[in-house]
């Protein structure tokens, strides 16, 4: 049935495939929702002018928790046990907690989940560096500790 993502601002990935020409709430269909997900060259029209999220791989792992977020909120409103089995098998085939994790497994995760609101916590510390790998984000554990332990 789609997903809606609310864009502050027109947005397009020409190599994702991501077209967006509006602002505001647009409900985006499976092929659109794939590529605002995948998108790594994420641009935004600012002032008409096509505008590259400079937080690279950053930006689009918040845009994917935001996907998550509003996914896992309508899944939250859903009472239809055939939607759920329908969302489930979508679960199954897209999402890997573990190599074992079938059908029914997601049909339970997703069971569970109804109701849920998600939260967003603060971001982890982390020190942006460069070694032989390219520019490399290093946690600053301690610091990190109080809130990994609200998800652990």
């Amino acid at each position: 049935g789609g997903v809606t993502i609310d864009f502050p601002f027109p947005a397009q990935d020409t190599e994702s495939g991501l077209f967006v020409m509006e602002s505001g709430p647009v409900e985006l269909d499976g092929e659109q929702a794939l590529a605002y997900v995948r998108s790594r060259h994420y641009q935004e029209l600012k002032d008409g002018e096509w505008q590259e999220d400079p937080r690279a791989d950053l930006g689009r792992i918040e845009r994917q928790q935001k996907f998550l977020t509003v996914t896992f909120g309508k899944l939250s409103d859903t009472r239809n046990p055939f939607a759920l089995a329908r969302a489930a098998s979508g679960m199954a085939g897209g999402l890997r907690i573990d190599d074992e994790m079938s059908f029914t497994d997601a049909l339970r995760l997703g069971w569970s989940l109804r109701g849920i609101t998600p939260e967003s916590l603060e971001p982890l510390p982390v020190d942006q560096e460069r070694n032989s790998s390219g520019a490399v984000l290093i946690l600053r554990e301690d610091e990190a500790q109080p809130i990994l332990d609200q998800v652990r």
